[in-house]
């Protein structure tokens, strides 16, 4: 049967690493690196049909991701600044959810949690924790509706009912949320079959969900209640400072936040400057040792390991951040 093997990491994205020479697929579980094998790897057999010999939900999500490769396209070829109307925005938006939603994302749990919302961690809205299979399939079917009813808007209606914001959105899975992109020069991004990852916070919100599409290009969802703005930020960051001293809008946040990444929290903030129908996104750059902790946590969480640079690989190894072991006192 054509398409037995459903990708869950897309192959749109794989290609990005195949593409560099030095490519490397590192498996823990025969300890060394091993060739790609596309019909096995960074897939499940039968996974959007729930083992029944139906490819209709496959069909349908390569239809949103060729929609949303031209988009991408876009973004690999820009180096600083990259113009996407708000169509593209939205849909990209989306496409984050659904890149996240559609497998198991690799994600903090706290092991000592009084309240006990991190270690539940099945309240985040948006880009929400999937636990079945069936979960996944019912999920990816809503946003693939999400998605022709969007495309199919034209961009006069689509405008007006953003009400010309790239901060508004049309779908409930991309409500409160502003897109970013980054990038590395070094393609040092990393990623695994744990596809993507999100930074928990304690408002029953997530923070961000950061999502590797190349060796040097990066999408994330972030949290516009928080960053919307610089005095947002310091809104948020009084009030919640008041009641537990936080030094960030979540004093709880992981080690991605700690002291020495003190400035990653600037580059959360939204980029976007309005160019006659388009809006221009900066591609901002993601600093060095951001990238190596994410890359970590990819190692850490996974079984396959797709990276370019062996010293990448080296130091997610050595530098183990053990998320799953934080404490809240």
């Amino acid at each position: 049967m054509e398409k037995e093997n459903n990708h869950y990491y897309p192959l749109l994205h794989i290609k990005n690493w195949l593409k560099q020479t030095n490519y490397k697929l590192f498996d823990k579980n025969i300890n060394d690196n091993r060739t790609y094998k596309k019909q096995e790897d960074f897939t499940i057999k039968l996974y959007y049909s729930l083992g029944k010999e139906d490819s209709t939900l496959e069909d349908n999500l390569s239809k949103f991701e060729k929609y949303i490769a031209k988009i991408i396209d876009k973004i690999k070829n820009s180096k600083c600044n990259v113009n996407l109307s708000l169509k593209e925005i939205e849909l990209l938006k989306l496409y984050c959810v659904f890149a996240a939603c559609r497998q198991h994302f690799t994600t903090e749990v706290i092991k000592l949690d009084p309240i006990g919302i991190y270690q539940s961690n099945d309240y985040i809205i948006g880009t929400h924790r999937i636990l079945t299979q069936e979960e996944v399939v019912k999920t990816c079917e809503n946003i693939f509706a999400e998605f022709e009813r969007i495309k199919q808007m034209n961009n006069d209606t689509l405008n007006k009912a953003l009400n010309n914001s790239p901060f508004n959105s049309l779908s409930d899975f991309t409500y409160g949320l502003h897109l970013n992109i980054f990038k590395n020069n070094k393609n040092s991004l990393c990623v695994s079959d744990k596809c993507a990852i999100i930074e928990n916070t304690m408002d029953s919100k997530h923070l961000f969900v950061y999502i590797p599409i190349s060796p040097n290009r990066a999408l994330m969802l972030i949290k516009t209640k928080y960053y919307q703005d610089k005095k947002t930020y310091k809104k948020y960051l009084k009030y919640l400072g008041e009641l537990n001293y936080a030094t960030h809008p979540d004093k709880w946040i992981s080690v991605i936040f700690s002291e020495d990444n003190a400035n990653f929290e600037n580059l959360l903030f939204p980029t976007y400057k309005i160019e006659k129908n388009n809006w221009m996104l900066k591609i901002q750059t993601l600093p060095n040792n951001i990238v190596k902790k994410f890359n970590s946590i990819f190692y850490e969480d996974g079984i396959l390991f797709l990276y370019v640079n062996e010293k990448d690989l080296e130091h997610a190894k050595m530098h183990q951040l053990n998320c799953r072991e934080i404490e809240v006192f």
